[in-house]
């Protein structure tokens, strides 16, 4: 991946969800916007994470939160009939 700095201070939300029952009320944007202001309190420069790359719904909810895509997929091997493809994604909370 080409972060915006890789030698700067960050911390990467490992996974989120929100129950298909409670999706599109906005709740996947609370939780950034809460991870962002704890990432702010922190005093650490970046918020990143990992998306696969077929998970429109999460690529367009970090997009529409400021996140943007960085250069580069990240392949993950699960077994020999089964890899993911991974974008990652960052958002500069000092901003």
């Amino acid at each position: 991946m080409k972060w915006g700095n890789p030698n700067s201070k960050a911390l990467y939300i490992e996974r989120v969800g929100v129950n298909v029952d409670y999706s599109r009320q906005g709740i996947g944007s609370i939780m950034l916007k809460h991870a962002i202001t704890l990432t702010k309190q922190m005093n650490v420069k970046y918020l990143r994470l990992f998306v696969v790359n077929i998970n429109k719904p999460a690529i367009n909810l970090y997009l529409k939160n400021g996140f943007r895509q960085v250069d580069g997929i990240y392949e993950e091997i699960i077994d020999a009939n089964l890899t993911f493809h991974e974008y990652g994604f960052e958002k500069d909370v000092l901003r």
